[in-house]
């Protein structure tokens, strides 16, 4: 039992800052991070606009579509791995774990953005006149995603109606897919509703304070209500989207995985399949190979459980044996499985499990005080190095990737070109007609059966062509 609660409440015209305590609500001060963020969507959305700059923008799109769809796979697997890194470090000292040593501390801080979170980016403490509670970051990152749900539905719908039954946009999947980068973060807030701390109030009993926001009570009518909406959010987000994602891709499965054709042809026909290209959850089990056409569910439950599930734990030993076997048996099921179509998104995948176990041993070597000093900062040093090999990984293998796919198509491109020409076949003048006169022989029309006939011969090109494929060229 802890001896008292720890101030968490700012006065009124400041804000709760990490690292910094209560820092003072300025424009300079709480609101550069949002406002830089403004100003800069402001500008790309004005130069953007412009009729040249669109145009030229999708040229080069189409000129790069390819590289841009190696990297956007790469950077994904790379970004939740990263957010994972994040969430873990933060619920190893919510639960009192020894604080990561530098430099890796600070490149986790300034990497904090990938988690997504509104609430910890946006100062609401200076919009409010009292306290910013979880309650309110409750409310605000729950009912924010189901609100713009809920529009989206209805624009969709009134335009459907008044284009007289036009093209049906599935407002569902892709709200769901847009869902997949924040939905831990909205699920971590859900999950820290429930776990209190008791605090010894002396002669005054026993005092309770939310883990994650101690200033608020767990005896009080309002933590009894913010409770009872947390349980209803637990069905819509950690365990509704994954079940709403399987349902989904489940009634595509025979398309996705028709089970009697070579792998080869089911791929090839996924590409083309207009109904799949028109559900944008699809897209995700274009990823993987058709068997494992539930994957991304998987991926899905992965996250969730080291991010949310963590948060049910009790202490920290609990929370290190939950997150060092979740992210052993998650490491097994990626080396076994290879579900993806991509060999080397395969092995950075399963790279980027390794640094989740590696990242949660190291802390269990911080917290048994097997490692400190600068033994622990040497390894820091090396966690650190690793993510950013991964960074250098996504671009440097992809370059390289690029280059040799150029040449590639410069070879199909210039075979096929020699192709053509030689597919016409040349023809040579003859004295004389074939014994069995039906070559196509041509009369010179004097009927003394002298004429010329045309034989048909092989194409030296064609014949050139044809002993470069015979050699293995």
């Amino acid at each position: 039992m802890e001896s008292r609660p720890l101030c968490s409440i700012c006065s009124n015209g400041y804000f709760s800052s990490d690292g910094e305590g209560c820092a003072l609500c300025e424009v300079g001060n709480a609101w550069s991070g949002p406002l830089a963020l403004l100003v800069l969507l402001v500008l790309l959305t004005g130069v953007g606009s412009l009729p040249v700059v669109r145009t030229r923008a999708q040229i080069f799109y189409q000129r790069i579509e390819s590289h841009l769809v190696e990297y956007s796979q790469r950077g994904t697997a790379f970004f939740v791995t990263m957010q994972i890194l994040i969430i873990l470090n933060q619920t190893h000292a919510d639960v009192g774990g020894e604080k990561l040593p530098n430099p890796y501390h600070d490149f986790l801080e300034v990497l904090s953005f990938a988690t997504l979170d509104l609430v910890t980016f946006v100062p609401f403490d200076c919009l409010y006149n009292g306290s910013f509670d979880h309650l309110d970051a409750l409310l605000i990152e729950s009912l924010v995603p189901l609100g713009l749900l809920v529009i989206a539905q209805v624009f969709t719908s009134m335009h459907w109606l008044h284009s007289h039954g036009g093209k049906h946009h599935q407002v569902l999947s892709a709200w769901l897919t847009m869902l997949f980068l924040v939905l831990p973060v909205i699920s971590r807030t859900i999950c820290s509703s429930f776990r209190c701390d008791a605090f010894d109030g002396g002669d005054l009993g026993e005092f309770r304070y939310l883990s994650s926001d101690t200033s608020l009570n767990c005896d009080t009518a309002r933590y009894k209500m913010m409770v009872g909406f947390a349980l209803a959010n637990v069905l819509v987000y950690p365990l509704g989207c994954p079940l709403l994602l399987l349902v989904i891709l489940f009634k595509f499965k025979g398309k996705l995985n028709p089970g009697d054709r070579p792998e080869s042809e089911v791929i090839a026909q996924r590409k083309e399949d207009p109904e799949l290209a028109a559900e944008p959850v699809t897209h995700f089990s274009m990823l993987y190979r058709p068997a494992y056409w539930w994957y991304e569910v998987y991926n899905m439950l992965r996250r969730l459980m080291l991010t949310c599930a963590v948060l049910l734990c009790n202490d920290l030993a609990e929370t290190t044996v939950l997150v060092i076997s979740v992210a052993v048996v998650t490491l097994v099921i990626e080396e076994e499985a290879k579900a993806y179509l991509n060999p080397f998104l395969t092995a950075f995948t399963h790279t980027c499990c390794w640094q989740i176990v590696l990242f949660a041993l190291y802390l269990l070597l911080l917290d048994a005080q097997m490692t400190s000093g600068h033994q622990a900062m040497v390894i820091s040093v090396l966690l650190m190095l690793a993510n950013i090999a991964l960074v250098l990984t996504i671009f440097f293998d992809t370059s390289k990737k690029t280059s040799a796919r150029r040449e590639e198509t410069h070879r199909q491109q210039s075979a096929l070109a020699l192709a053509r020409a030689s597919s016409r076949p040349m023809f040579r003048f003859a004295t004389g007609v074939p014994e069995d006169g039906l070559s196509g022989g041509l009369s010179d029309g004097d009927g003394d059966g002298d004429g010329g006939a045309i034989e048909l011969t092989e194409n030296p090109l064609a014949k050139e062509a044809r002993e470069e494929r015979e050699g293995g060229v």
